[in-house]
């Protein structure tokens, strides 16, 4: 009984990443993971002179901001249905033992994002 509601947890939560991230959603949550980890390295050469630093940022496109709020999203979503489904599995019939949490893909739409 138990390992049918994990399967519907899990194939639930599949149908709701299809839905709002694509086919290849976790393609893109692995290029997502990467890119954060690559843009978090902190720079441990010579310190450089604000002139310097400044010359080097750039103005960010609406189109990349666009694509980092989704990544973002994408991110979000993958992480909190990841903790409530390893959650679920880890739960007994009579017990949470890990805690319990909400799964948000079973929400209606219009209460899902606040």
């Amino acid at each position: 009984m138990l390992g049918k509601y994990r399967k519907n947890l899990r194939k639930g939560f599949t149908a709701y990443m299809v839905s709002n991230h694509g086919s290849h959603w976790l393609d893109k949550v692995l290029e997502a993971q990467w890119r954060c980890k690559d843009n978090l390295k902190s720079y441990h050469g010579p310190k450089l002179p604000p002139s310097v630093i400044n010359s080097r940022k750039r103005k960010k496109s609406a189109i990349q901001s666009s694509q980092e709020e989704k990544a973002k999203e994408l991110l979000t979503d993958f992480t909190v249905g990841q903790d409530a489904l390893t959650r679920a599995t880890n739960a007994s019939f009579w017990e949470w033992s890990d805690g319990s949490t909400l799964f948000f893909w079973r929400w209606q739409k219009e209460y899902r994002k606040e």
